[in-house]
């Protein structure tokens, strides 16, 4: 179906729009900051899904991660057709964007 991109994916919520959009039969890149290894079963989970997936760690916050996040999605799973951000807390400012491959932008306003 496509590429979803899930910044805060590893648990909690953040995992429960990655197994459905996983379900709903897309590809998964699971952003997280802290712990790799609640990544690494929600990716398990993922792949028993039959979807493919990836872990991506780095802090959306900060710009030159959110472009290297989008980029590693990009190069590894293909364009980011769904973008959803599940963390506790988003320090952008109005104006902040993240580019996915040119087909649309984030923004908060």
């Amino acid at each position: 179906m496509g590429v979803a991109m899930v910044t805060g994916g590893s648990r909690g919520i953040g995992k429960g729009i990655v197994l459905e959009l996983a379900r709903r039969g897309f590809d998964c890149a699971i952003g997280f900051t802290a712990n790799a290894s609640t990544a690494e079963e929600t990716l398990g989970e993922v792949a028993t899904i039959g979807r493919r997936g990836i872990i991506v760690r780095g802090d959306i916050g900060l710009r030159l991660e959110r472009e290297r996040i989008v980029e590693e999605t990009h190069a590894k799973l293909g364009r980011v057709d769904v973008a959803a951000v599940a963390m506790g807390l988003l320090p952008f400012s109005t104006g902040q964007v993240i580019d996915v491959d040119g087909g649309f932008h984030l923004r908060r306003l």
